[in-house]
């Protein structure tokens, strides 16, 4: 029978050999470079021969989104959603309501944790009458955002915001925890669901981050970048998802290339919020069809360049918005549009 020793006591068998050895030596007063060649020797680790035990490693917990939009008009009070996480996951609720109760109601985030331990977060929330505008200042809000960390020994509101009647609410949150825990989303009371649209619109995913490198096809005249809104199989338009892109820009030819940067939205009117190597653009409302150029920029010949981008689908916004690029001389169009006049719901 063959006994395998754990790493603990074999730690403390070595340091006592260590105390021992040193005793000795500083008896006897051994010379300084053997001083040395014992401290090496321990340092270096157990001899080949010992046999020490190594506890397996327990799998990573991984990320998760969560997508809450049934109802996405409540009409009575009660649970809007609901997301459950591991030990040490990374996860992030994104979160769209909209109140047709008739009176303001209290809007919710509840964590509801299995023991105490140290959260850190980061959380965004607007509630506003204009959908569109919302969702635009909600990326906005999420990248100023900062981390915070606490300890934790009971239930904790990580969201508490009044919601009136005809008034959106909608949100990010993002955690780590030391404990498996809940997150509740309520309006109102916890002590029932509340109606639901049917839709089945309370979805997870396994990502947080869509990051991509792209190459832009030179001889084209007009490329398509990328189809914002389509990436996530069961979240609609994408919706709390980041998107890192870095773009690569060359030009083969002995001439200078103009090249703009479009947003062409083809499901509805978009709006937005983006960094361009690290610089903030406020997008304005657009119009179905009608392209945006939101940058231009020269590129020498031989030359080549790489812009990277961070943003997100804005809340409200109609899935697809195709992200393109065009060469030479363009006469950009877009136009604003009022968002009272778009996506309101019946009194």
């Amino acid at each position: 029978m063959v006994t395998t020793e754990s790493g603990s006591s074999t730690q403390k068998r070595k340091t006592s050999r260590l105390a021992a050895t040193v005793y000795m030596m500083m008896r006897f007063r051994y010379p300084t470079w053997l001083w040395v060649v014992v401290l090496l020797a321990w340092a270096a680790g157990p001899a080949s021969s010992e046999a020490v035990g190594t506890a397996a490693q327990a799998p990573e917990p991984g990320e998760k989104l969560f997508y809450s939009d049934d109802p996405e008009y409540i009409v009575e009070p009660g649970i809007v959603g609901r997301v459950a996480f591991k030990r040490g996951q990374r996860v992030r609720v994104y979160f769209y309501h909209f109140s047709l109760m008739g009176t303001e109601q209290r809007f919710v985030a509840e964590l509801r944790e299995q023991g105490p331990g140290i959260l850190r977060y980061k959380a965004a929330t607007v509630v506003s009458r204009q959908i569109l505008p919302a969702g635009r200042q909600l990326t906005e809000d999420w990248y100023r955002a900062r981390w915070s960390e606490r300890y934790l020994h009971g239930h904790t509101r990580l969201v508490d915001a009044a919601l009136p009647h005809r008034h959106l609410c909608t949100g990010l949150i993002e955690l780590f925890f030391e404990h498996d825990g809940e997150i509740v989303l309520y309006v109102g009371t916890d002590e029932q669901e509340a109606a639901r649209d049917g839709q089945a619109r309370r979805a997870e995913y396994d990502r947080i981050t869509r990051a991509a490198e792209i190459t832009v096809d030179p001889a084209a005249d007009r490329a398509l970048i990328d189809r914002w809104g389509t990436h996530c199989p069961v979240i609609p338009g994408d919706y709390g998802l980041d998107y890192e892109l870095a773009i690569r820009f060359v030009n083969p030819t002995q001439r200078r290339v103009r090249y703009h940067l479009m947003l062409h939205p083809r499901g509805g009117p978009a709006t937005g919020f983006l960094l361009l190597d690290g610089k903030p653009i406020a997008l304005p409302i657009l119009q179905t069809f009608r392209p945006y150029r939101f940058y231009t920029f020269e590129l020498k010949p031989g030359r080549e360049r790489v812009i990277r981008l961070w943003t997100q689908t804005a809340g409200g916004s109609s899935a697809i918005l195709n992200l393109e690029a065009w060469k030479g001389k363009i006469d950009p169009i877009y136009t604003e549009v009022d968002p009272e006049q778009w996506k309101r719901p019946p009194d």
